[in-house]
């Protein structure tokens, strides 16, 4: 058990005791009691981490949000998002955090964003609170989100397929792969050789969204643009905003604007015209039937029929 005490020789709170045998001798860096508590606490929390994979106190929203950093592999974009939300209310305890606590994130960010990208950091910031809420054996919270307009599905024809891919450069591969396979970004990137079968003719994708697998069929042209099976990763990218310079070359050369989920659109609504909704959602990887209906609403061969009827 760690205790406070005061020094001759020192003006700040001095931390002292023994954690599981280990003793304690340190300066909490401060002359005021109040912070050297919350300091102490800090340290307490550290060890009880490290040898149990637990907290001993409520930490605040800031060490709730250095041990997800530290944990996970985040862009900077993510983390100078939870920068602008801890600066303000860094010194809450997460046991104190509501599902109206949205708002107060929401005022951490620029205005005028769209509500799409507040419930993103939103959700961050509910995932590094409940990993706390975990090691505190309690319960998780649900913040609450902000409604969201419906997105416009859009997708590429064949024309502008064809533009893309002739404008790709060093892309063309991960264009390619993106309108044949359907996959997300991200779980193109994180793509093996390992995970490509030429002989089964399969491809093994793992999806981090639903921690589960789905396989592909490879299509012929798709084969031929990734060439002979290597090693390690297909494409050699670290993050998703690794290609954002390559991929602006690609729309300014072939004059046609768009962002690597539209290949996905693309790919579900070219499958919707000749499948069903259970093999769109066994291809996608769609968990939620609800998502995959999205295209069932574009591609509707019964709206053809009506018109060609008028």
């Amino acid at each position: 058990m760690l205790k406070l005490k005061k020094r001759k020789d020192s003006v700040y709170w001095q931390i002292s005791g023994t954690i599981n045998g280990n003793i304690i001798r340190q300066s909490s860096g401060t002359e005021s009691k109040k912070e050297a508590e919350q300091v102490l606490k800090q340290l307490e929390n550290l060890y009880y981490d490290k040898l149990a994979g637990k907290k001993k106190h409520w930490p605040t929203l800031r060490e709730a949000s250095e041990d997800y950093i530290d944990s996970k592999s985040l862009h900077i974009h993510h983390i100078n998002q939870i920068f602008k939300v801890t600066d303000k209310f860094g010194h809450v305890l997460v046991n104190e955090i509501r599902p109206d606590f949205s708002h107060h994130i929401k005022s951490c960010l620029t205005p005028g964003i769209k509500n799409s990208s507040i419930n993103r950091v939103i959700v961050v910031i509910q995932a590094l609170v409940n990993v706390q809420m975990k090691k505190m054996n309690s319960q998780p919270i649900k913040l609450e989100k902000y409604k969201t307009e419906e997105t416009k599905i859009t997708w590429h024809n064949n024309t502008e397929f064809d533009l893309l891919l002739n404008n790709a450069g060093k892309l063309r591969p991960l264009v390619c792969f993106l309108y044949y396979t359907g996959c997300r970004i991200s779980e193109a990137i994180n793509l093996q050789w390992s995970d490509i079968d030429y002989e089964e003719k399969l491809i093994s994708v793992y999806m981090s969204k639903t921690k589960k697998y789905k396989y592909i069929y490879i299509h012929p042209k798709l084969k031929k643009e990734l060439g002979k099976l290597g090693q390690g990763k297909v494409f050699h990218y670290t993050t998703r905003f690794g290609i954002r310079s390559a991929w602006k070359t690609m729309e300014a050369r072939s004059g046609i604007k768009t962002h690597p989920h539209k290949f996905r659109h693309t790919f579900a609504t070219r499958v919707l015209k000749n499948s069903d909704i259970s093999t769109l959602m066994s291809l996608g990887g769609w968990s939620s039937e609800k998502m995959a209906l999205r295209y069932a609403k574009v591609v509707d061969t019964r709206k053809v029929d009506a018109i060609k009827k008028l």
